[in-house]
């Protein structure tokens, strides 16, 4: 978690405005309006020409926080949904990978054995963030070696991963926009969220691309390979919180804009893939009394995985 108040950035203003903008606000005229103040505010510091605020004024009118369905519905079993995002290479997101059983036992066994709640946890590697380096190893767990090589089968990848970063979220956490960048790999990492839902963001290489904005929940994996590997990315909030003090004006007009032209990074429905074959995670296997906790945890709490290879090591 990071300062509240970061830099002025066109990716900041856009950060901003929707951590401060209530759920039944999202995706509404006022919420647009006020977009497109903070985004001409941002292109202003950034002494942007005015062509260049022209176009943030179009951007902040068709954009919208995607709220990704479920394509087939949901009657198709054991079927997860992949979607990418016009002008954003490289990042996909597949819904429903997780089965309801799975994201509970994994959130069992992350709480349990793999993470300090309450801060970040890297996992099999210490690592120097003042340096960015990663030192020392410990053997990387089995069920997130096989749940990676899973998922990845179905995008002709294939690593053996062996590092990753867990964020716990509760309440009014969020995670500033940052770049995965330590490691010597440039393989994809694969985010796995657990729990509550939240607004994941992606931009780009700097703060001055207008970043993309989805929603993931429990059992969704984010996957950013290509020119998406190293871009900025965070998560903005809890989709339940709103913060306190904040109020939009609901009833602002669209006028019709917003639906007469394309939605900013507008998701494409790419394929169906098969869920999570239960194998991947075999050998986790708490307690029911440890379930219905997770249970009940699961719906104010997130938990993210991310995964990586850190390292080129010999074979």
């Amino acid at each position: 978690m990071y300062q509240e108040q970061p830099f002025l950035s066109h990716a900041n203003a856009v950060f901003s405005e929707i951590r401060n903008t209530p759920l039944e606000s999202l995706n509404t005229g006022s919420f647009r309006l006020g977009l497109q103040d903070a985004l001409e505010a941002a292109g202003k510091s950034a002494g942007d020409d005015p062509r260049q605020l022209e176009r943030l004024r179009h951007v902040a009118s068709s954009y919208k926080v995607h709220f990704l369905s479920l394509e087939p519905p949901v009657s198709a079993p054991r079927q997860a949904s992949v979607y990418t995002f016009d002008g954003f290479p490289g990042l996909c997101v597949v819904r429903n990978y997780l089965t309801e059983d799975q994201c509970h036992r994994l959130m069992c066994q992350t709480l349990c054995d793999y993470i300090n709640v309450g801060c970040a946890t890297l996992i099999s590697w210490d690592a120097s963030w003042g340096t960015r380096t990663y030192r020392g190893y410990s053997p990387f767990p089995d069920p997130l070696v096989r749940l990676t090589r899973c998922v990845l089968s179905h995008f002709d990848s294939d690593y053996i991963p062996d590092a990753a970063i867990i964020n716990c979220y509760s309440k009014s956490y969020f995670l500033r926009l940052h770049k995965d960048d330590a490691e010597e790999t440039d393989d994809c990492v694969v985010n796995i969220s657990l729990g509550a839902p939240a607004i994941f963001m992606l931009g780009g290489v700097d703060h001055g691309t207008v970043p993309v904005s989805f929603v993931v929940d429990s059992g969704s994996v984010v996957l950013m390979s290509q020119s998406s590997r190293f871009c900025l990315h965070g998560i903005v909030k809890l989709l339940s919180y709103n913060k306190p003090g904040i109020y939009h004006n609901r009833d602002c007009p669209d006028n019709g804009a917003a639906a007469a032209i394309p939605a900013y990074a507008f998701p494409k429905f790419e394929k169906t893939i098969p869920q999570c074959p239960d194998q991947a995670l075999s050998g986790i296997a708490p307690s029911d009394r440890l379930m219905s906790s997770v249970q009940s945890l699961s719906k104010d709490l997130r938990v993210s995985i991310s995964i990586r290879r850190a390292k080129v090591r010999p074979t």
